[in-house]
Parts: structure tokens; C-alpha cells; sequence
């Protein structure tokens, strides 16, 4: 039987359920509120729809959760951060008093990498380079194991904070886009959505630079695209490196770890303990890293 997916409407809620091959049956809550279920391919609909109403206390109480935690209309995710949005007004007296950053910590500007935006069915940004030729930040990979593909508890540069990375892109958006406290103004929607796909291209470039002296492989491409259902994925095969627009939004220190957990795929194609063993050499509280995003 081939897999299919119904809708299944349950007086408050929808739920999308898949019919698979799988074992056993799962409901998975979005943060924008969407229900999904897996169920076995050969539940009837009537088996799907009793087990889902099984588990209606936990789906209202996930719901509302999830609902409590949405950001207002005029609300943006940055870094973790949620601020205020302040469009189509004028603005410049704040570009005098918006935070600056000095030229040498900037990696941004003019020097900034060259992306082109692909067709906007996928609202993806490519960036083609080998990022092992370029210069690595002062990491410590493992030099002294005979295994190249064994990581050491060495610890990364120090890499820069959610302000210092605003700052650090913000410049290429002088007199249309300034951040103060918990507000961001700009003079329009599209150039936030620019500023935004901006960032995230440059932050996962200097975290996959920051990260690669472990990893010893090559990222021949790194895609940045609105994906819907993951944060990242890898083709080892090829170097290719994808990544979530929407992961730009969360904590920094989330966002360092979905990065090495992509580049780690570059080793090891597959979820096994030796790959989580190497991430926990190079970064020890990944486990509490992947908390911060349970709740949003």
C-alpha cells in the first residue's frame, strides 16, 4: 500500500495522518500549531482517529502552549531574541546611535561573501566555496589522534555574541535597518526579509569556518532555504551543507550546534553513538543546547 495522508478533523483541532511503514503510531506537534500523525499503513482511518482522540488532553494542553509562546503580528526572532518591528518610518536620527563595530571584527561589508537568491519557490540563498581554503578561526582540531575522524574535548574559538553578529551585518544595511534594544526599525518588510536572509548566510558561514578544523572535511556549498520541517541536512557524499532560514531566529548557542551536528555528517552518515560521541568531544552540553528550542 502506498503511504498516504488524510485529514482528520477532530471538532478543535485538524490533524494531517500519514500512513506509513512504521511500527508504532506518533503525533508530533509544530510550534505553528500544525498536528501530525503517523500512523501504520494498514490502521484503518476508524484506529487512526481513536488513537489521536486518545491523546486529546496532551494535544489541547501542547496547543495552547504553543499558542501562548506566538509572536505577536509585529513580532521578529532573532538570535533567540524577540523584538519589536517598526516599519515604513523615518528614521534617521537612530543611525548615529545604533551600535557600530569596529572594521577589523567585521567580517561583513564589503568583504562580505557574494550569494545569489535562487527562484523563490524555495526562498533559497547559495553560496558556493571551499571553506577548508579559506583561513580557519584559532580552533584546536585533533592533531595528536591517529584517528583524523575522532574528535578531542578541545574547545573553539570564542565566537562572537548575539549583539556583536547584529552589529557585524547591520553594516551592510546602514540607513535602512537599525536595532535598538527590543525594537528593529526598517524602512520596509522586504528589507528586513533581506537583512534576515543576510544574516543567516554570513552567521552559518563563520560557524561552519569556526567548526570545520575538527570535522578535517571539505563544504563545498552551503544552502540556506526556508525549510519547514528540519533545522539542517548534509550530503556527505558531495560536501553540500542546507540549512534552515528559520534557524537564525533561535539561540546562538542552538544554532552552533545544529551547524556541527550537519558537519559532523561529513564523517559520519548516520545518527549512531560514535556520532554524537564526536559532537560531545567538541561541544559537552550539546544535549542542554537542543533543550532551548523545546519550548518555542
Amino acid at each position: 500500500m502506498a503511504e498516504q495522508t488524510i485529514s482528520l478533523n477532530l471538532g478543535e483541532f485538524c490533524v494531517l495522518a500519514s500512513f506509513k511503514r512504521v511500527k508504532y503510531a506518533r503525533i508530533r506537534i509544530s510550534p505553528d500549531c500544525a498536528v501530525r500523525a503517523s500512523v501504520p499503513w494498514f490502521w484503518s482511518v476508524e484506529r487512526a482517529r481513536e488513537f489521536i482522540a486518545s491523546h486529546e488532553i496532551w494535544i489541547k494542553k501542547t496547543l495552547e502552549k504553543y499558542e501562548n509562546l506566538a509572536l505577536k503580528e509585529n513580532e521578529s526572532e532573532i538570535l533567540g531574541q524577540i523584538y519589536e518591528l517598526k516599519f515604513g518610518e523615518k528614521f534617521a536620527d537612530l543611525w548615529n546611535t545604533a551600535p557600530k563595530f569596529s572594521a577589523q571584527n567585521f567580517s561583513g561589508g564589503d568583504t562580505a561573501p557574494k550569494f545569489c537568491e535562487s527562484g523563490a519557490s524555495d526562498s533559497a540563498l547559495k553560496f558556493d566555496a571551499n571553506f577548508i581554503s579559506d583561513t580557519a578561526p584559532s580552533a584546536t582540531p585533533n592533531t595528536n589522534s591517529t584517528n583524523a575522524q575522532s574528535a578531542t574535548p578541545a574547545t573553539p574559538a570564542t565566537p562572537a555574541t548575539p549583539n556583536e553578529i547584529l552589529a557585524q551585518n547591520l553594516a551592510k544595511f546602514n540607513g535602512k535597518i537599525a536595532v535598538l534594544e527590543s525594537k528593529i526599525y526598517c524602512v520596509s518588510e522586504i528589507e528586513f526579509a533581506k537583512f534576515k536572509k543576510f544574516l543567516a548566510l554570513n552567521l552559518y558561514k563563520d560557524l561552519i569556518k569556526l567548526y570545520l578544523p575538527f570535522v578535517q572535511k571539505s563544504v563545498n556549498r552551503l544552502v540556506v532555504r526556508d525549510m519547514k520541517t528540519r533545522w539542517g541536512s548534509c550530503n556527505s557524499a558531495k560536501g553540500y551543507i542546507n540549512l534552515s532560514l528559520k534557524l537564525v531566529e533561535k539561540d546562538l548557542r542552538f544554532v552552533h550546534y545544529v551547524v556541527l551536528h550537519e558537519l559532523t555528517h561529513l564523517i559520519y552518515a548516520h545518527h549512531r553513538r560514535e556520532f554524537y560521541d564526536f559532537i560531545a568531544g567538541i561541544m559537552p552540553d550539546f544535549k542542554e543546547r537542543i533543550k532551548l528550542v523545546k519550548n518555542r
